[in-house]
């Protein structure tokens, strides 16, 4: 028999979908960040934090999510019977082993399309170059609950580089980013000089020092829009 959700693991489970986190939801709940981690670890949500999600207008036990970030595609919890075509998301993958190929091959339409496909489910089309990527390494692995754990898949949708010269949306986001040599990264984005056209790159792991990148060494810059657990 399946075990049985917790609430905390729902609550766990609403932060990922929203791409919000610990240190965000406790920012708009007016509570500490700790406040947040305790009530992940409980089977039971205190009365007190249930009231407080309620005023914030957050339902965690909403099945469409109707606190998702606009323009994110967020996975809903469908019955299968009701899933179409048009409910469906192919978006071509990278994966682990393919990264090397990718830097060679991504402005190549044939090696696009040759490329394996995964399916999100989605509630309507969306617009825009989507890509899914699946997480090499352990740079972005803290051991927290924003972490990118190796072979998680991340669905991103690209950032025209005509954007680039705007700031990116840096507190709203993680990124993945297909540098000119150094390969496909995972990271934040901590700073973003558009005078200079330079970016700063952070790893939650802290075995990793911060980098600067120019942007003229950055082939494609995707945002991370949902991620789908390794299991």
């Amino acid at each position: 028999m399946e075990k049985k959700k917790s609430e905390g693991d729902i609550l766990r489970e609403w932060i990922r979908e929203n791409r919000s986190s610990a240190y965000k939801l406790a920012d708009r709940l007016g509570v500490s960040s700790t406040a947040i981690y305790h009530q992940l670890n409980l089977d039971i949500l205190s009365n007190s934090f249930v009231i407080k999600l309620e005023k914030a207008g957050i339902n965690i036990f909403s099945k469409q999510m109707p606190n998702a970030v606009p323009d994110t595609i967020t996975k809903y919890q469908v019955s299968p019977l009701n899933i179409n075509e048009a409910n469906i998301l192919n978006v071509s993958l990278v994966q682990e082993y393919a990264y090397a190929g990718y830097m060679s091959g991504y402005s190549d339409t044939h090696y696009i399309d040759d490329l394996p496909t995964i399916p999100f489910i989605v509630d309507k089309q969306y617009k825009g170059n989507y890509m899914a990527f699946q997480v090499r390494g352990d740079s972005m692995n803290d051991g927290s609950i924003d972490s990118y754990i190796q072979s998680d898949i991340l669905l991103c949708r690209e950032i025209n580089s005509t954007y680039w010269k705007n700031k990116l949306h840096i507190n709203k986001w993680d990124f993945v980013i297909v540098h000119k040599t150094d390969g496909i990264l995972i990271k934040r984005i901590t700073a973003h000089d558009t005078t200079n056209n330079i970016i700063t790159i952070h790893s939650l792991n802290p075995l990793y020092d911060d980098a600067e990148i120019k942007l003229e060494d950055v082939a494609q810059i995707f945002n991370v829009v949902k991620v789908e657990r390794n299991k």
